[in-house]
């Protein structure tokens, strides 16, 4: 997020792109699920700022709490829906799984997407804000 938006997406589509052919996982649309979850973490971190601009807000604690929670709402709730939708699917889409598995699946990935956005925006917040203060953006 240091240089915006349009550069991050495009950092989130070249992890995309060598995770496919570096690491794909068990499932070789893994990384596409990855790119999912990265692009709704940067799409409620986006939305937040906008409102934080509008509001001129500029205590760092308020506002990296605000990042923090809208990227981790946005980004649990949309790999919830993701991972809701495609698990059914074989693979190479999901692992074929029948509807009780999918919804016993569903408290795992709610867990696993808030738990990593929850120390991973705030530690790239901080990064930001450290490296920014160095540079010329």
């Amino acid at each position: 997020m240091l240089y915006g938006t349009r550069v991050s997406v495009l950092i989130a589509l070249l992890n995309t792109l060598t995770l496919i052919a570096l690491f794909p996982g068990s499932l070789p649309t893994g990384p596409l699920y990855n790119l999912a979850a990265i692009l709704g973490m940067l799409f409620g971190i986006g939305l937040m700022n906008v409102l934080v601009k509008k509001r001129s807000l500029k205590q760092e604690a308020i506002v990296a709490t605000l990042f923090t929670a809208s990227g981790v709402v946005s980004r649990t709730a949309l790999m919830a829906f993701v991972n809701y939708i495609c698990l059914r699917f074989p693979p190479p889409v999901g692992y074929g799984l029948p509807e009780e598995g999918v919804v016993a699946a569903i408290p795992f990935v709610i867990i696993f997407n808030l738990t990593l956005a929850l120390y991973t925006i705030p530690l790239g917040y901080s990064v930001t804000k450290a490296v920014k203060s160095y540079t010329k953006v």
